[in-house]
């Protein structure tokens, strides 16, 4: 096909008829591969992500990220005042119809970690409202914020170390990815999970760039030794600012941990009461063995 000069300079213009300048982030047509980033806004993208996660889940399945955000250990000045979540559907865009089958949809929500729907939270304006989705269909995307308390603005004295009195070196918020398939156990619906310091960098991921590494999947976290458990995530993280807990629909359920005894006392408690059950049943076996006295016969008087 035959590309005139006047088409070829109007492909340069983005779809929504905006012209931005390359500083500004824009994407450059390719001949061959079409739209893409160019070198230097790619680098750019992968330094300022953070996480970049995957899996899938089940009918009944929970998926539970707790991020904890050190600003002092990052490496990149100045602080974000907030860092971009990003939660996207990845299941195929048809299966939106396949209702009866699924529903292929994911209840997500992002809140910080001392959120308490049970009690009054004032802390919107310093720390962040939640933000959830119950209805995140089929290759959607849903995006919040995590907020950065004012407190952290001062990057530099937070790269030395010095953070005010009564403040928190860290914030935490959790990501919940929740299932909603409720009509077929073998409906598997898949996700990703993009944290990023700018915006920016979530459109470029979304669109199919190429990372700093492959992102970690979400059964992948546990070893066979750890099932069950709370683990920290090792793949998929590209800061040493940024702390991941992983949790599953069986470690959620095993938490708070059942109390136990530790396997000495356990096994002298047993003991003992094996001893107890077997005098109590000695004692049972002679209380029966030892008949009853029988009440004395009544003697009649006869009167004439």
């Amino acid at each position: 096909m035959l590309i005139t000069p006047r088409t070829y300079s109007a492909s340069q213009t983005p779809e929504q008829g905006a012209v931005l300048t390359r500083a500004e982030g824009a994407s450059r047509f390719y001949t061959l591969a079409g739209w893409r980033q160019a070198p230097a806004e790619a680098i750019l993208a992968s330094d300022m992500l953070l996480v970049h996660q995957t899996g899938s889940v089940r009918v009944g399945e929970i998926a539970r990220y707790t991020l904890t955000y050190t600003p002092a250990a990052d490496p990149i000045l100045p602080i974000p005042s907030e860092l971009h979540v990003r939660v996207k559907n990845t299941s195929a865009i048809p299966l939106r119809a396949a209702y009866l089958h699924g529903p292929y949809t994911l209840y997500t929500a992002c809140y910080p970690a001392k959120f308490d729907p049970n009690s009054k939270y004032d802390s919107q304006e310093s720390e962040g409202s939640p933000q959830f989705e119950p209805y995140l269909k089929a290759g959607g995307n849903w995006d919040a914020t995590i907020k950065i308390p004012a407190h952290f603005g001062d990057s530099h004295a937070l790269a030395a170390g010095r953070v005010e009195p009564g403040h928190d070196r860290s914030v935490t918020w959790v990501i919940e990815i929740v299932s909603q398939v409720i009509f077929s156990s073998s409906a598997v619906v898949h996700f990703e999970l993009l944290v990023g310091r700018d915006a920016r960098s979530m459109e470029f991921f979304s669109g199919g760039g190429a990372g700093m590494g492959p992102p970690g999947k979400f059964h992948e976290h546990w070893l066979p030794e750890t099932r069950g458990q709370q683990v920290i995530a090792t793949k998929g993280v590209y800061s040493k600012s940024l702390t991941v807990h992983v949790d599953g629909t069986s470690s959620l359920w095993n938490s708070p941990p059942l109390p136990s005894k530790p396997l000495s006392q356990s096994t002298e408690s047993s003991t003992d009461d094996v001893d107890g059950i077997a005098s109590g049943l000695q004692q049972l076996g002679d209380f029966t063995a030892t008949p009853a006295p029988k009440p004395p016969k009544k003697e009649f008087t006869w009167w004439y």
